[in-house]
């Protein structure tokens, strides 16, 4: 570990040790479940994973992806977008102005306001 004078000189430095893990402490588990249906022509498929150790941060990083469903679900159930309810306009303005900065998430929100996406029946 560092220790920074004036956010430019470095004064101090010190040994930490990190903590480690063990192959048992990083596991990565997936069970998936396909059901074909009765007229042989659909499928309801049913998956659960679970992550510990390494795997987690990353892995929760892609499954809780904030703007792939949030969008949906604002359209889904007519209710307002988090930056529709801030009512300071100067607020606002500046939400957005940082939200248009990631591109990507801005022609990805596009896309998902383009399509409908379907839903797999439930499986019993």
């Amino acid at each position: 570990m560092l220790q920074v004078s004036k956010n430019k000189k470095i004064v101090d430095a010190e040994l930490i040790k990190l903590p480690g893990s063990t192959k048992n402490d990083n596991i990565s588990k997936s069970i998936t479940k396909v059901k074909l249906g009765e007229d042989l022509a659909t499928i309801a498929v049913e998956r659960e994973n679970s992550y510990s150790g390494h795997y987690k941060p990353s892995e929760q990083s892609n499954k809780l992806y904030f703007f792939d469903y949030v969008y949906e679900d604002y359209k889904k159930y007519n209710t307002e977008t988090l930056l529709e309810r801030v009512s300071n306009k100067k607020k606002r303005e500046q939400y957005q102005k940082e939200f248009d900065a990631f591109p990507e998430l801005g022609s990805r929100q596009q896309e998902l306001n383009a399509r409908e996406v379907p839903r797999c029946p439930q499986m019993s």
